[in-house]
């Protein structure tokens, strides 16, 4: 028979079936042979668990979706699922890290310091920077040369009194409300509330047709714009400015009082 020249172009297409065959050499039998597609499929179903289950992957994996571990009863007294950044063992070593991307495009690093803190700065924490690098992840830093200065003196202390005021009047007690999920039939479930159902005593932020916090608050959006979360960083400058004037006056009341005493002695 003449050799023929076989092109792609004059191979008809054709929808293969688990039931069609393939060519196959038996490496361990030295023999041609054939197999339905069907045992090919099992064969990289099994192949595929097989690595995903028992092997150690060295190179970088690129995954398109989503990462999900689905729930299962692991038996009494054993941890969920976890994700688990070992360290660099080398004698310089460094902890595991999470690495975040920002809607910006600029990534974030997320790591344990050795006194166990959870700091977030934007470059790899390698030696010292593994204790100083970034920020404890819910602070800010007060370093100065990571500031802009908006003003080269402390504010007002009579404005601050004021301030304080107005936030001193969104004081309430309060509990934070429950934890709330749905199930997979779109059940909510209510959980507990947050610290164990502890009471606090605090500035409330936006109390409709009261008090709104002042300047007490941050994080603000439209829906909320008294802001979401408790500005400290103003409140503490607040009361530093307001207790230290308030000293300055009662030492200043002290000594008139002093004064008034012993000209009534002397008189």
């Amino acid at each position: 028979m003449a050799d023929v020249t076989m092109n792609s172009a004059t191979i008809p297409n054709i929808v293969p079936d688990t039931a069609d065959l393939l060519l196959a050499w038996d490496a361990s039998a030295a023999a041609n042979g054939e197999f339905p597609i069907s045992a090919l499929n099992t064969l990289l179903t099994a192949t595929f668990a097989t690595l995903a289950g028992g092997n150690t992957f060295t190179g970088d994996q690129n995954i398109s979706g989503n990462i999900i571990t689905p729930p299962a009863d692991l038996g009494a007294s054993v941890k969920g699922r976890n994700l688990w950044l070992q360290r660099n063992s080398n004698a310089a070593p460094a902890p595991g890290v999470i690495l975040i991307t920002q809607s910006n495009n600029t990534t974030q690093r997320i790591w344990p310091d050795d006194s166990g803190n959870l700091r977030i700065g934007a470059l790899d924490p390698v030696g010292a920077s593994i204790n100083s690098g970034g920020v404890v992840v819910g602070t800010q830093t007060s370093a100065w040369d990571q500031k802009d200065l908006l003003s080269d003196a402390p504010p007002d202390p009579v404005d601050v009194l004021a301030a304080i005021a107005e936030g001193a009047a969104s004081v309430r007690r309060f509990w934070y409300k429950p934890y709330t999920s749905t199930d997979d039939d779109g059940n909510v479930i209510v959980g507990g509330r947050p610290g164990y159902g502890e009471q606090f005593s605090g500035v409330v932020l936006g109390i409709p047709d009261g008090p709104n916090g002042g300047r007490y608050g941050m994080d603000r959006d439209e829906a909320h714009p008294q802001g979401k979360i408790l500005n400290d960083i103003t409140a503490i400058g607040d009361l530093l400015v307001a207790v230290n004037y308030l000293s300055e006056q009662l030492a200043t009341a002290l000594l008139r009082i002093e004064a008034l005493e012993l000209a009534g002695e002397t008189g």
